[in-house]
């Protein structure tokens, strides 16, 4: 391009190839792209590629075992030792069955469920599912991924929806057994309210 009138922007490179180069208005610089093209691309999974794999279900498992874990907890006794504010007792709450269920349950279970996501991903992948949902949104939470999973797969394999019923099921479960926790939390702070306040 030897016109120097010639606006900036992307013009066919004169190399041969169908990238564009960037005219800077007055010289061509060394940036480069590949036009941009309109075609569809192809996202539907070959015929007979599995959509459950065994990690998408040790996900599903993992997060019933969490929430039964936490409803084997008793809270009650929990609450009457966090309450206690001598050294003691405070001690005595953070290495309680309830704190230490409550960690591992809670830290060790999200490690494994964002392996098992990755695992389930790569799974995927292998089946020739084409861009199956990244494992990297069960890092913020794991009904996340398998909500979104469970989309995809439909949309690329005409089923896989089920995990998704499933999942909001689990959080259903989970909501339940989370009310009834703070029912008996608030119960044992109101029983030791006048005893605060005195």
């Amino acid at each position: 391009m030897s016109d120097v009138a010639a606006p900036a922007g992307w013009y066919p490179a004169n190399d041969g190839s169908q990238r564009q180069r960037w005219w800077d208005g007055v010289a061509w610089t060394e940036h480069y792209q590949h036009p941009f093209t309109t075609e569809r691309v192809d996202l539907t999974a070959p015929e007979g590629a599995r959509v459950y794999t065994p990690w998408i279900w040790v996900m599903l498992g993992v997060q019933v075992l969490q929430t039964i874990a936490l409803l084997t907890i008793d809270w009650a006794e929990y609450m009457r030792l966090s309450l206690d504010a001598s050294i003691q007792g405070q001690l005595a709450a953070l290495t309680s069955q309830a704190s230490l269920v409550s960690m591992l349950s809670g830290w060790g279970g999200l490690a494994l469920l964002i392996g098992c996501a990755f695992l389930d991903w790569s799974a995927l992948k292998r089946e020739g599912i084409p861009r199956p949902f990244h494992a990297a949104w069960s890092i913020l939470s794991p009904a996340v991924y398998v909500i979104g999973r469970a989309v995809v797969a439909r949309r690329r394999a005409g089923r896989g929806i089920a995990v998704m019923w499933l999942e909001i099921a689990i959080l259903v479960f989970g909501l339940v057994a989370a009310i009834w926790m703070i029912g008996v939390i608030f119960a044992v702070v109101f029983e030791f309210m006048p005893s605060l306040t005195a």
